[in-house]
């Protein structure tokens, strides 16, 4: 097709499309001017709203804007207690119990970790737990007197999470053995202190146990400071000098009015606890470590200025210190 028959054929459409076409009328024209204004003003409203707000959001410092509403001061986060994760571990092991363990323990992870149990000679099960991140090696060592070299008799790996699962491996205590150390090493520094771990040791065969039960072998919560209804600033635990590691000292305290408690549970020795400001000595609390359950010792501290530190003095080998400093 040329473009002269193209011409011919709009010419054609023209002639029979425009007869058709109708104006609006006054009418309709009159609707569609209001409906432009009508669109136009709905427009610059929410424009007008939308620099409004932002004028709101940026210009914090403007006269105009909207006063700032009140914040709630934030509170101190409430610490972790040292025990609450060791108490996780332990429901692990309840969980999946196989008999009345005879030796029944759940404490917080920190390495050197050791504690002496009573002698149950026959096939055991010892099953262990941790509760936190990392890992560590539990053991056990038997000795037939002070005279003699210990003697390692198991070794349990154990693996820490946030669901605990229990691990276990078979042993047996001897009946010559005098003594059975339970210890812990090779804890990395992000669980060592930072995580809670249980164990108990229960009959293989079912068959009941006997042997020479230490007080140690009980699982008793009185050995714990009752904290219920006190603001904890911090609370931690110590066995003994030798497993004391300077890095788990406890932080700095500002100025204030405190309560110092502290409880000792083992072999008849004292615990120590010593306040102290630029090297001076502010107050010195002693807990008596008694079995099977130590006393809670209560004792104020306050001073001003400079924050202050604590520091741990002797503790028994044998013997669990709990300690806390609290808001009076």
């Amino acid at each position: 097709m040329t473009t002269d028959h193209l011409e011919v054929r709009f010419a054609d459409l023209r002639a029979d499309t425009l007869p058709t076409v109708q104006p609006p009328g006054t009418a309709a024209v009159r609707q569609t001017v209001r409906r432009r204004r009508t669109s136009r003003a709905v427009l610059s409203a929410a424009a007008a709203v939308l620099v409004i707000a932002g004028g709101i959001t940026v210009a914090t410092g403007n006269r105009s804007a909207a006063p700032p509403t009140a914040t709630t001061p934030s509170t101190e986060p409430t610490p972790t207690p040292a025990f609450q994760q060791a108490d996780i571990a332990r429901q692990a092991l309840i969980d999946g119990q196989h008999g009345t363990p005879v030796i029944d323990v759940a404490e917080q992870v920190f390495n050197n970790y050791r504690l002496d149990h009573g002698n149950y000679p026959g096939e055991l099960i010892l099953r262990a737990a941790c509760a936190g991140t990392g890992e560590f090696m539990l053991y056990v060592d038997s000795q037939k007197n002070r005279k003699t070299n210990w003697k390692r008799i198991v070794e349990l790996q154990v693996p820490c999470s946030a669901e605990p699962v229990a691990v276990s491996v078979p042993f047996t205590m001897t009946e010559g053995a005098a003594h059975h150390r339970f210890q812990m090493s090779e804890a990395p520094d992000f669980t060592d202190g930072q995580a809670g771990f249980a164990y108990q040791v229960t009959s293989k065969t079912g068959e009941p146990i006997t042997g020479d039960r230490e007080p140690a072998d009980e699982f008793d919560p009185d050995r714990r400071l009752n904290l219920a209804g006190r603001q904890v600033v911090f609370e931690g635990i110590a066995r003994s000098p030798g497993n004391i590691d300077p890095q788990d000292t406890p932080p700095s305290v500002p100025a204030g009015e405190y309560v110092l408690l502290t409880k000792c549970t083992g072999k008849p020795a004292m615990a120590r606890l010593t306040v102290s400001q630029n090297r001076k000595y502010l107050v010195t609390a002693d807990s008596p470590c008694t079995e099977p359950a130590g006393k809670q010792v209560e004792t104020p501290v306050s001073w001003t200025g400079d924050p202050a530190d604590l520091h741990i003095g002797f503790v028994t080998e044998e013997g669990l210190l709990h300690y806390a400093l609290v808001r009076k």
